[in-house]
């Protein structure tokens, strides 16, 4: 099945029973399984397929990443203050251990990836005194 994402331009429209206009639409690759609005602005959902990112004012796409496919929401993590996404990565599988990968937000493009992680990745915060991210995992 294939997801429709819609943007409602104009909700005074929509409550005076009219037709909703869209400031635009997209077919998603599959059913969307969560969506969100990142810190730096982008439209960012996750399919079956893969990791998707959409720009919220067009509705292009401004990456995809079908090589991260069934990424649930609470593997994904925004660093405040950094341009990165962080995506924990563990292939289904519970007490692994789990590809962490750091994305550049804007293109989707791998900054650094590591196998090192045991575990789930519950959370991450800067330290910015040791020029380092602290990785919680349990």
């Amino acid at each position: 099945a294939m997801s429709r994402i819609l943007l409602l331009l104009s909700l005074p429209f929509l409550l005076a029973a009219a037709k909703p206009e869209f400031a635009w639409t997209l077919n998603a690759n599959g059913d969307v399984k969560w969506h969100k609005i990142t810190a730096a602005g982008t439209y960012l959902f996750g399919t079956d397929a893969g990791l998707y990112s959409v720009d919220p004012e067009t509705g292009e796409y401004l990456w995809k990443r079908e090589d991260l496919r069934k990424v649930p929401e609470f593997a994904i993590e925004e660093m405040a203050g950094a341009p990165l996404l962080f995506v924990a990565d563990d292939d289904g599988k519970l007490m692994k251990s789990t590809k962490l990968y750091a994305l550049d937000i804007f293109t989707g493009k791998t900054i650094w990836e590591t196998d090192k992680l045991q575990g789930q990745l519950a959370d991450l915060f800067p330290d910015y005194a040791h020029n380092a991210i602290v990785l919680v995992a349990t």
